[in-house]
């Protein structure tokens, strides 16, 4: 499955499928641009990820990580509700600068 990371209208999109075979990739991809951004705040945009496993969480987790590191602000904006789920369950919720929740994902183009 594949992702993809770009840049746009101020805010990194994270899009496409995040799961154990490339984890790492998404990682990298996230903490170079975290690496080389201007601003204060990094506002990550999650709603065109359509598919993910927990190791989503890892991933941000170590995105919040780099972004302190380098004084950033991060922002998880459209999170898909599936994933608010994990991170809820987990209680990642409360630690995760969730800003929103893309409900629409919910069920609709979500692959399992």
């Amino acid at each position: 499955m594949t992702f993809s990371v770009e840049t746009r209208d101020g805010q990194v999109w994270l899009s496409g499928c995040v799961d154990t075979g490339n984890a790492v990739a998404v990682r990298q991809a996230l903490e170079k641009i975290a690496a080389a951004w201007q601003d204060e705040v990094l506002v990550l945009n999650l709603s065109g990820v359509t598919s993910a496993r927990s190791v989503v969480l890892s991933v941000l987790l170590r995105l919040m990580a780099a972004c302190d590191k380098k004084g950033l602000q991060l922002r998880l904006e459209s999170m898909p509700h599936r994933v608010f789920e994990m991170a809820r369950v987990s209680g990642l919720d409360a630690v995760l600068p969730i800003d929103s929740i893309h409900k629409a994902s919910a069920d609709s183009a979500w692959q399992a």
